[in-house]
């Protein structure tokens, strides 16, 4: 997807997690100053503070990168006894590998869906698609086969609305570029080159599914 994309000044990732430390609960706010996968990635010091700044009672650490759900309780702790990370998702390490093979400002922002100590139901599980998008025929074709997960399917829905709403919160108060002003409003000369663009940003779990990117006008 952001492959298709063409020129791009900057990376968010913008989304959901979920919780590995305890403490939080569903709707919390993760800043990352660093991202643990198969590599660390650090995250633009600058532009986390100035989200840290708009965003009240959110918390910076890092976000552990996985490549598939992780819903045991004891998953959950033992990925954060390795890394020491808040909280983990699917999406920011892949975004941060692009961010910095292209030596471009890269920041995650995720809200806590489904708390350190919550066990997701395999209905849950097998309803994520790469992207991040839910697969709503594939977890009702697992809860036919499991009607017992229904209980813990309305409560995971319920934590991951909460999310939703901290994300949208969110959004509202960053404004238009997301928090990434770095002192000068309304266009960023982010290449060095006079090119004056908007930067560029990933919000595959709330309302616009893909990227984009805006040329000065």
């Amino acid at each position: 997807m952001l492959k298709r994309a063409g020129p791009i000044d900057a990376v968010m990732s913008f989304g959901i997690a979920g919780g590995i430390a305890p403490g939080h609960t569903s709707g919390d706010v993760i800043l990352a100053d660093m991202i643990i996968a198969d590599e660390m990635y650090r995250t633009d010091a600058r532009w986390l503070q100035t989200l840290a700044r708009k965003i009240p009672n959110s918390r910076i650490g890092a976000l552990a990168g996985v490549d598939e759900m992780i819903g045991c309780r004891r998953q959950k702790a033992r990925l954060h006894r390795k890394t020491g990370a808040l909280a983990v998702d699917m999406e920011s390490h892949g975004a941060a590998r692009y961010a910095r093979e292209r030596g471009i400002p890269f920041v995650a922002l995720r809200a806590v869906a489904d708390p350190h100590h919550r066990v997701l139901p395999q209905s849950a599980l097998v309803g994520m698609n790469p992207d991040g998008s839910t697969n709503v025929p594939a977890v009702l074709r697992k809860l036919a086969r499991r009607p017992g997960d229904l209980p813990g399917l309305i409560l995971t829905a319920r934590e991951a609305g909460a999310a939703m709403r901290s994300l949208l919160r969110c959004r509202g108060l960053l404004g238009e570029l997301f928090g990434f002003d770095h002192g000068v409003q309304p266009l960023l000369d982010l290449r060095g080159k006079g090119e004056l663009r908007r930067p560029l940003f990933v919000e595959g779990n709330i309302g616009l599914h893909g990227a984009f990117s805006v040329d000065a006008e």
